[in-house]
């Protein structure tokens, strides 16, 4: 987003503030992240601890959410598919749901679980999109900065040994898939 800088009183060092992610190639600035990519960088890379998450983006429901997430979990393997290796990402998440916007009428009990349920689709809707943004910029650059290449050559080193050295020129079309589960605790 820019960089601020606030001078300090009287004889005092200011301070720079930087915002934002961006992605290194060597000792270069390679390019930025937008907030979205970030927040999918932060997923898969299982770095994700009390973050607020809502469903607004969202356009296929007239109901949004928002919420917290209390815990969250990637795991990933690599694993193969048909003749071609895969990298799987699997992110479990818990969250409490702090809004609703659009409710326009009491429910009974039963429309409360179907709710909830419908909660749990968009929030994953969202943390999917958000992944998918991270790893739609990785193929662009050419640049492994979510580190895939690391987690075959820790998952499967014999495999890594026959790609490494075209490695960059793989990434584009490496095949990646996500399994986002989403459970709503209070």
């Amino acid at each position: 987003e820019g960089v601020e800088y606030e001078a300090g009183a009287k004889g005092e060092a200011g301070e720079i503030r930087i915002q934002g992610a961006g992605v290194m190639r060597g000792d270069y600035l390679a390019d930025f992240l937008t907030d979205e990519e970030t927040k999918g960088y932060m997923w898969l890379e299982n770095n994700v601890v009390h973050r607020l998450i809502n469903t607004v983006d969202l356009e296929e429901n007239s109901i949004k959410f928002g919420g917290q997430v209390l815990e969250s979990s990637t795991k990933y393997k690599v694993k193969a598919n048909n003749d071609k290796m895969e990298l799987q990402y699997k992110i479990k998440t818990s969250i409490a749901i702090d809004e609703i916007m659009g409710l326009k009428k009491q429910l009974s009990g039963p429309e409360w679980v179907e709710l909830v349920k419908q909660a749990e689709k968009d929030f994953a809707k969202v943390i999917e999109k958000e992944c998918e943004s991270s790893i739609k910029k990785e193929r662009e650059l050419g640049l492994d900065f979510l580190r895939i290449g690391r987690h075959i050559e820790q998952k499967n080193s014999t495999y890594w040994k026959t790609i490494k050295d075209q490695w960059e020129a793989e990434i584009a079309d490496f095949p990646i898939s996500l399994e986002v589960q989403v459970t709503i605790h209070h």
